[in-house]
């Protein structure tokens, strides 16, 4: 009794080779639209606290401005040392009310 051939294993592989690239070929694009969705979200996450941080950066920068103007009108109040000496009253008042709109401004 003689068993029946087995196909040639030439004819098997190229349809396994092409079954199998294609299988492939499908992980990798349900993978890639995958990541491309979580992408986008992480950007735009991103994107949400770059416009946050530009608009803390824009308030601190205004609030540094402030805050070396009310220092440098201290330190011309602090330079007039030789004048406290000749009117103590006057300049003890224009120290006093610079420090006091400058501890305003710092509270603020």
């Amino acid at each position: 009794m003689k068993l029946p051939s087995l196909p040639s294993l030439t004819s098997l592989v190229w349809p396994l080779i092409v079954a199998g690239s294609l299988a492939a070929l499908l992980y990798m694009t349900i993978s890639l639209k995958a990541d491309n969705i979580e992408l986008t979200k992480k950007m735009d996450a991103l994107s949400k606290q770059v416009t946050a941080s530009q608009k803390v950066n824009t308030e601190n920068n205004t609030l540094t401005e402030k805050n070396n103007k009310a220092d440098k009108q201290l330190m011309k109040d602090a330079g007039r040392s030789e004048l406290l000496f000749k009117k103590p009253t006057l300049i003890e008042r224009k120290i006093n009310t610079s420090f006091d709109l400058y501890m305003q401004e710092f509270d603020k």
